[in-house]
């Protein structure tokens, strides 16, 4: 995986702007599948850079084995595994403060995502 940050970025940028874009119609209105499909380009995104992470520890695995402290640290490389969960969340808050989400809908709303 030999990818520059350049590269990264641009390709992340694709994904958001073009793939992963908001829909017009209200989050009620919308079904799993539609949101599943919709996000389904962002969480591909997201394993690919989790899969280079692997290579790139590889690389350092003589670094790793001398000094065992730094693999305390690579906690926080899953911890970004989890950003893709907290996708429906903020979509819900989101819904909410803007009004697309009404109070009687939410339950509902959240129980699909």
């Amino acid at each position: 995986c030999k990818m520059t940050s350049r590269e990264m970025w641009s390709s992340s940028q694709r994904l958001l702007s073009d793939e992963v874009a908001l829909s017009d119609k209200p989050p009620d209105h919308e079904g799993s599948r539609s949101r599943l499909k919709a996000r389904a380009v962002l969480l591909v995104g997201l394993l690919l850079f989790q899969s280079c992470s692997s290579f790139i520890l590889s690389s350092f695995e003589e670094l790793l084995q001398k000094h065992s402290v730094i693999v305390f640290f690579l906690t926080m490389l899953v911890g970004a595994g989890g950003n893709a969960g907290n996708q429906a969340a903020v979509l819900v808050i989101r819904g909410l403060a803007t009004g697309e989400i009404s109070r009687r809908s939410r339950l509902i709303y959240l129980w699909s995502e």
